[in-house]
């Protein structure tokens, strides 16, 4: 499943589900802020969320994962390219399937009172995701050959402790854990 999840405003955070991942890709939106789009292969997650628009990207990372894609909403050109797109039967979103019983709404009250925008009260599960895709034939486990890490570090790679990455308003800062083995954002 690959799972478009808001990474703007900053109320929306922390956002449900993406520790449960297994990749998770930060992406460029508009304006200078950033989205996630989660890929789950291993792990499912109860909670995923808050759901938000597909972009121009999503033409590309459904088709290397052989994922099924779940959004809500994109612009009328990206509406478009995924309508057309050889994976379109994999699309899971009220945008293709209005009131899709995937996804589901938080009482607005329930978040941050800066946060009480509709668009930030769409989530979903990969159990529901999962069942939606049982349901129309299309919940097949793809083959991803080369998707294995190898414990040994390239002969002339080295450490990082810290990655950083500027966008045009927002800058990504990646610092590594040693004692838990992971780098947090």
């Amino acid at each position: 499943l690959a799972i478009k999840i808001s990474n703007y405003p900053a109320c929306g955070r922390p956002q449900s589900g993406l520790s449960r991942a297994d990749l998770v890709f930060e992406h460029y939106a508009e304006g200078g802020t950033t989205r996630f789009t989660a890929i789950f292969y291993s792990h499912d997650a109860p909670k995923v969320g808050s759901i938000r628009s597909a972009r121009l990207i999503d033409l590309e990372l459904p088709a290397m994962y052989r994922a099924l894609i779940a959004f809500s909403g994109a612009s009328d050109g990206v509406l478009k390219k995924l309508k057309e797109a050889d994976f379109k039967d994999w699309i899971i979103s009220p945008e293709f399937e209005p009131g899709h019983h995937a996804f589901y709404r938080v009482p607005k009250e329930s978040l941050s009172g800066d946060c009480q925008l509709l668009e930030h009260t769409l989530f979903t599960s990969t159990d529901l995701l999962w069942a939606d895709a049982l349901e129309k034939g299309i919940n097949t486990r793809p083959p991803l050959p080369g998707m294995a890490f190898n414990v040994t570090p390239p002969a002339n790679g080295a450490p990082a402790a810290t990655i950083s990455l500027s966008y045009s308003a927002a800058y990504v800062r990646w610092n590594y854990n040693a004692e838990v083995g992971r780098y947090f954002r």
